[in-house]
């Protein structure tokens, strides 16, 4: 059984590519944040993407890019330097793109013309 996620949040770097046999895998990290003010929690969520359609959006996976990311969640465990570690993983299947904070919105001149 595999449970399928939603996660909305920035990209913490930007993404890298790596071989895998005959197949190129892109790799990068989402902070997703819920809470608000001092009780926000953000959760580190890394994310692979395998196939073509990673390797044709990778160059727009950069450094703070607000995405929304789905694919199959798992669990890792790898060995850190305190001992044993897990890390929650996605391996996705799609991105969507949503604004940017370093990115301004364009102001529009119709802003008269908004009737509410």
């Amino acid at each position: 059984m595999s449970i399928y996620a939603t996660c909305h949040g920035n990209i913490g770097k930007d993404a890298a590519s790596r071989s895998v046999g005959q197949h190129t895998v892109i790799e990068f990290s989402v902070a997703c944040t819920h809470g608000f003010g001092e009780k926000a929690i953000t959760t580190w969520v890394r994310v692979q993407g395998w196939g073509q359609y990673w390797s044709t959006i990778a160059d727009k996976l950069k450094k703070g890019k607000e995405v929304i990311v789905q694919g199959e969640v798992y669990e890792r465990e790898y060995q850190g330097k305190s001992g044993p570690q897990k890390s929650l993983e996605l391996k996705a299947t799609s991105c969507r793109f949503l604004g940017s904070k370093k990115e301004p919105v364009a102001a529009s001149d119709d802003a008269g013309d908004v009737p509410f």
